[in-house]
C-alpha cells in the first residue's frame, strides 16, 4: 500500500530533480563558454572542448572548465550538446528517456535565454527577447 503511493511520488521527484540540475548545468555551459571565449577568443564548439585536457597541458581542445561527465555530454537523465551558429553557439538539453528522466527539453543559446518544451521537440528561440512567453516556448526557473 505504502509504496503504491510512495513510489509515484519518488518518480516524480526524480524529474523534478534532473530538470533542476539540468538548468543548473546549461548556465555551467554559459560560464564555461564565456571564459573560453575570454581565453581562446572563440566559443568552443563541442563539448569535450570545454572539459578536461586529455594530456595535463589545458588548451583548446580541453579547457578543464567544466566536470568530464558533463564534456561527455550526459549528466543526471540528461544529454548535453552544444552547436555552433553563425552568431555564437546553442546548448541543447534533451531527456535520456523521455517522460522517465525528464519531461522537458531545454534549448539556450549566447543570450542566455533558457527555453523549454514539454515535448521530445526542441523549443523554438523566439524573435523577441528571453522571458517572453513565444508559441509554447518561454523562459524557464527551476520547479519548486
Amino acid at each position: 500500500m505504502i509504496l503504491g503511493w510512495a513510489a509515484p511520488r519518488y518518480a516524480r521527484a526524480r524529474v523534478v530533480a534532473n530538470e533542476a540540475d539540468a538548468q543548473r548545468s546549461i548556465r555551467a555551459l554559459h560560464q564555461a563558454q564565456a571564459q573560453y571565449y575570454s581565453e581562446y577568443g572563440r566559443h568552443a564548439a563541442t563539448l569535450p572542448e570545454l572539459g578536461p585536457p586529455k594530456s595535463t597541458l589545458r588548451g583548446p581542445a580541453g579547457a578543464d572548465l567544466i566536470a568530464g561527465d558533463l564534456a561527455q555530454g550526459e549528466k543526471h537523465g540528461y544529454r548535453f550538446e552544444i552547436l555552433s551558429t553563425p552568431t555564437g553557439y546553442q546548448i541543447r538539453g534533451r531527456p535520456l528517456f523521455f517522460g522517465i528522466t525528464g519531461k522537458r527539453t531545454f534549448l539556450s543559446d549566447e543570450t542566455f535565454g533558457l527555453f523549454h518544451s514539454d515535448s521530445q521537440d526542441l523549443p523554438r528561440l523566439p524573435e523577441a527577447t528571453p522571458g517572453k512567453d513565444v508559441s509554447g516556448t518561454r523562459e524557464t526557473a527551476p520547479r519548486q
